[in-house]
């Protein structure tokens, strides 16, 4: 979050109803403010959507989060069921040679990145990005086959768009010290700092709701209706900032350009500069007896050099109960397309992207014929990229707009681009917003 609201004055407008802009509005109903959200669809939650379909769920972004103590509080608070990965689908793969390995690696290679991360020392010359830091510190086999399908799972976006001091900053090696000896010695001062430190190293573990993302945006929803009452208001697109005590644009960053166009032109021009990464995801229903091999397990990456357009796939029906109507002959994935790559995948044509998946799904699950069901959603502007334009972005609000209290700027391109990070700040909203905190009614 940049920025920080006016503690003397207690209304607050958010606009901008996709989750972020959700999580923000309840947590500060919770500490006391009088909100008011404002979206411009008729739709809560953004990106976020559960379809129901005749065959089962279909997810329009993420299916799961990791399990954070933040994460399972506020789902208990929203009373909704969370359940983790099935014990006998807890691999994830990576595909090389065209066999899906839950360590892509050979012998030799792997000593060589032990070697590398244990004797090749940080220098200043490194200037940042999660490519060459992974190129410099293991080597580049496993910047092809584990560092690259990792972060073009989970951003879109390739090694050297991503400046690791802000999206793996535990990962930095100071000056002089090995890969290895810096994460020894992060163990080393853990485990004498006692419990509280080591309390954020729990190792947690993928959750998702019951009956998909979907009731966790309907739980919010719901809540803020029976507090917000009337201030819950849909179909009002804001093109003006409104005369509020405080301000909490929770827009992607283009839009949030759009609003501060006529109050600060330089920051303007750097969130009109955020570049997002485009992602198509397609839902598959799949009869198990045209599958030679049936999906087992939490997913698969793809590096390049294997023939596959796609950058993933989630094995839904595995992964999580559910998921689908008829578990013992259906089976549901999702495949997502697209990245910073191959940004044109957007403009497919629904014919074009069936074919891309059924060669995919032949190739990994030899499968034939045709699907029971398939929904597919486009986003042209899904991940901001956290690269050097994006910490310009954070400087200028700083000195501009964010400067002042009762001006914020929230969403997955302020500091946290996953919604398990944006949960997690949701702790510090009572730290920087101030407030008194008060249970809902």
């Amino acid at each position: 979050m940049l920025g920080v609201l006016d503690q003397k004055k207690s209304q607050v407008a958010v606009i901008g109803g996709g989750v972020a802009g959700l999580l923000a509005a309840y947590q500060l109903d919770r500490l006391g403010y009088e909100v008011s959200l404002y979206e411009s669809t008729s739709r809560l939650g953004g990106l976020i959507h559960t379809e129901q379909t005749s065959w089962g769920i279909a997810e329009s972004a993420a299916h799961s989060l990791l399990g954070t103590e933040a994460v399972r509080s506020l789902f208990q608070e929203l009373e909704v069921e969370l359940e983790g990965v099935a014990p006998d689908s807890r691999a994830r793969y990576i595909l090389r040679h065209g066999k899906m390995r839950r360590f892509p690696l050979g012998p030799l290679e792997t000593l060589q990145m032990i070697g590398r991360a244990s004797f090749v020392r940080s220098k200043p010359s490194i200037v940042g990005s999660v490519g060459e830091w992974g190129k410099h510190f293991l080597g580049d086999p496993a910047l092809q086959y584990l560092i690259t399908p990792m972060v073009r799972g989970i951003f879109g976006a390739e090694p050297e768009e991503l400046l690791l001091p802000i999206v793996f900053p535990k990962l930095q090696v100071p000056v002089g010290q090995s890969l290895l000896g810096a994460l020894l010695r992060a163990r080393f001062r853990a485990f004498f700092q006692g419990p509280r430190f080591n309390k954020g190293l729990v190792k947690t573990s993928m959750v998702s709701p019951q009956k998909g993302m979907g009731a966790f945006i309907q739980a919010l929803e719901n809540r803020l209706k029976a507090r917000l009452g009337q201030r819950l208001i849909l179909n009002h697109p804001v093109s003006k900032l409104p005369n509020f005590g405080n301000l909490v644009i929770a827009t992607p960053a283009y839009e949030a350009a759009k609003l501060l166009q006529s109050v600060d032109p330089v920051l303007t021009k750097e969130l009109s500069r955020v570049k997002y990464a485009p992602l198509v995801t397609a839902t598959v229903f799949l009869a198990r007896k045209d599958l030679k091999k049936v999906p087992q397990g939490v997913g698969v990456l793809f590096p390049d050099g294997e023939g596959n357009q796609c950058l993933g796939i989630l094995f839904n029906s595995s992964t999580f109960p559910g998921r689908v109507l008829d578990e013992s002959h259906w089976v549901s994935c999702t495949v997502m397309l697209g990245g910073t790559k191959n940004p044109k995948v957007v403009e497919w044509s629904e014919d074009e992207i069936h074919q891309s998946l059924k060669k995919d799904l032949f190739n990994l699950f030899g499968f034939q014929g045709e699907w029971l069901g398939c929904v597919i959603r486009k986003w042209k502007h899904a991940v901001p990229c956290y690269n050097s334009d994006l910490i310009q972005v954070w400087e200028s609000a700083k000195k501009g707009w964010c400067q002042f209290p009762g001006q914020v700027l929230f969403g997955n391109y302020s500091g946290q681009v996953s919604l398990r990070g944006m949960i997690e700040s949701l702790s510090n909203f009572k730290e920087y917003l101030g407030g008194q905190s008060k249970e809902l009614q």
